[in-house]
């Protein structure tokens, strides 16, 4: 039976982890606390290759040592002694400490076997409460979601980047030209070229019946919808995991008020709306063993984007560990395949974009580097190398916000949920904490749709068969709802100040620009400011933003957006051009000179 040899290869695996915890602990305090400044080598890996099995073989043969404690204690161990390169680079800052010190503190808990509590509380949801409790939240984030996308769209709020791109690329599906798109780099190139994302065909549809009646803020509202139908894959998987209706109507409530989920909308349209619907219809038919429907589930995890490879990786480890430990051969081989799966079609898809396109954005991880010359074998190297570099970005001061909300929203069940239920934040860990690229940690982006809902999946599990609570339990349910709601109006608050301040023009006014656009010539090319562009796309204009103006080949016509006018940052163009027609306050037609 494949779960024999359990005991010694738990054994074995905890002196590995125990090993490179020690080994990568003491030599990052010898190591320069900046990276390396040249490409690797099999010498940078001599220590491991020397030390490590020599102390994994120790801890491994000589079993009177409790190896779960002692990768606890190694854990606690290894934070603390971070201090040193964080402490050379940054300084003392308490904020930057704290977490290091939190982290310690719960392994050595561990290590001393201290409980918060052991008190129970016997819990009765009221079902109808549920049921209102469900329909406000869902009313809120239809309101919040809708209010904020709809009006960014329709009074042209929104740039070339990235809802642009998204507007031509569907305009393009739909009309059979394929995934091709001229905004993304000023040329006419397939989005395929810079994220493989088969998974937008999906919507191509739902785009093209929608359209005529939403305008221009069609994918903006399909994005609000798509998330909230998350909703109904979730609700069917908790009931299946042994959730009453109210427990599963709650639960899902929370999802609805996640501050990531209805924030995410708020800078429009992104391919990641796609991923907490497709991880919880995934998440279903797992549970209910259809097989069939759990890989095209999967092949719509994937096709989201290249990087969606670790949603289902993560998922699929995680379910494995728990097979691992109830014994179940079958489903521990069907947990690995679908981990396979996602590391086959990763490398794959990234191998397409590097061959035919423009190779995948490892420049977003710069700061894990100081030499130009790297690529994705590069990253995981140096993580491993110098794991104390991937702490400072991780726990650096500007994310300290980032982890609170994600920790006070959800990720507090990593207290006392399943005890593999770390691994569940090894996408927020890669997605948005590793890479200093701005808008990683940003609650107004869409990179947070997958990875905070992987955190939801360990509160829905630990939470889908509870009949009684601990303490605890039930005091971490509460502040996750009452957080959720106050991080939600505050920072809805903030979104209604900025929609009120910003570049806002009557509604006549944008009828009368939408009207001056329609009536444009469509076979000329056009440049445009980047707040015209998704209506000049959606129009069916062959258009590229104004940041891709090339000297060499100037274009016929000039769009420039009057409310961030840009003709003084044209010097050496706009002489060139005579102005054709405008809208007074709004917009300026130019044309190349005729003499």
């Amino acid at each position: 039976m494949i779960w024999k040899c359990k005991p010694k290869l738990s054994r074995f695996f905890y002196a590995i982890a125990i090993a490179w915890l020690l080994l990568r602990s003491c030599l990052s305090i010898f190591y320069r606390a900046e990276p390396l400044s040249r490409p690797f080598t099999v010498r940078d890996l001599s220590w491991d290759l020397i030390i490590l099995p020599l102390i994994a073989a120790v801890i491994y043969f000589y079993k009177k040592i409790p190896v779960n404690k002692l990768l606890y204690c190694s854990m606690g161990v290894f934070f603390l002694l971070q201090f040193v390169p964080v402490y050379r680079v940054h300084g003392f800052s308490f904020g930057l400490f704290l977490p290091f010190i939190l982290i310690s503190i719960y392994c050595f808990c561990h290590v001393l076997n201290c409980n918060i509590s052991t008190l129970q509380a016997d819990i009765v949801v009221d079902k109808r409460l549920a049921i209102i409790l469900f329909v406000l939240a869902l009313l809120l984030r239809l309101y919040i979601g809708m209010r904020f996308s709809y009006v960014r769209a329709v009074k042209l709020e929104s740039p070339a980047f990235d809802y642009g791109i998204f507007v031509q690329l569907m305009e393009n599906i739909v009309a059979g030209k394929g995934p091709v798109t001229t905004l993304e780099r000023g040329y006419e190139l397939s989005h395929w070229a810079v994220h493989f994302s088969p998974s937008l065909y999906l919507l191509a549809p739902f785009y093209w019946l929608l359209k005529p009646l939403l305008g221009i803020a069609t994918l903006n509202i399909i994005q609000v919808i798509v998330l909230a139908l998350a909703t109904w894959p979730a609700y069917l998987w908790l009931k299946e995991l042994g959730a009453t209706d109210s427990i599963a109507l709650v639960l899902t409530s929370v999802f609805l008020l996640s501050p990531f989920q209805i924030f995410g909308v708020f800078y429009d349209f992104h391919e990641n709306c796609l991923l907490p619907l497709a991880i919880f219809a995934y998440l279903y038919f797992r549970q209910k063993g259809y097989l069939f429907q759990r890989i095209l589930a999967a092949m719509v995890i994937l096709g989201v984007k290249e990087d969606a490879f670790i949603y289902l990786f993560t998922i699929s480890i995680f379910y494995l560990i728990m097979a691992w430990r109830r014994e179940d051969a079958t489903s521990l081989l069907t947990e690995l395949a679908f981990a396979i799966l996602s590391i086959i079609y990763f490398f794959s898809a990234t191998a397409y974009i590097r061959s035919f396109g423009l190779d995948i954005m490892v420049s977003r991880f710069a700061n894990l580097f100081d030499y130009t010359d790297f690529g994705l074998k590069d990253l995981m190297l140096n993580l491993y190398l110098r794991p104390d570099l991937g702490l400072l970005s991780v726990f650096s001061p500007a994310k300290q916000f980032y982890i609170f909300i994600s920790l006070m929203t959800s990720a507090l069940v990593l207290l006392w949920g399943q005890k593999p239920g770390w691994i569940m934040i090894i996408p927020m860990v890669f997605i948005n904490l590793l890479s200093n690229w701005q808008y990683q940690t940003n609650l107004s982006y869409q990179y947070h749709f997958g990875t905070q809902v992987l955190l939801l999946v360990l509160l829905y599990e630990a939470f889908a068969k509870l009949r009684r609570m601990r303490f605890e339990q039930l005091m971490m349910l509460i502040l996750t709802i009452a957080s959720c709601v106050v991080v939600l109006v505050s920072l809805s608050y903030e979104k209604k100040l900025y929609l009120e301040t910003n570049r806002g023009i009557d509604r006549m006014k944008r009828t009368e620009m939408i009207n001056f656009i329609s009536k444009i010539n469509k076979d000329e090319r056009i440049v445009s400011s980047t707040f015209l562009t998704p209506i000049l796309a959606s129009e069916g204009f062959d258009v590229c933003e104004f940041i891709y103006l090339d000297r060499s080949n100037l274009p016929e016509y000039l769009l420039l957006d009057t409310r961030e006018y840009l003709a003084d940052k044209l010097p050496d163009f706009i002489n060139s051009y005579e102005k054709l027609a405008e809208v007074e306050g709004a917009l300026e037609l130019w044309r190349q000179r005729r003499d």
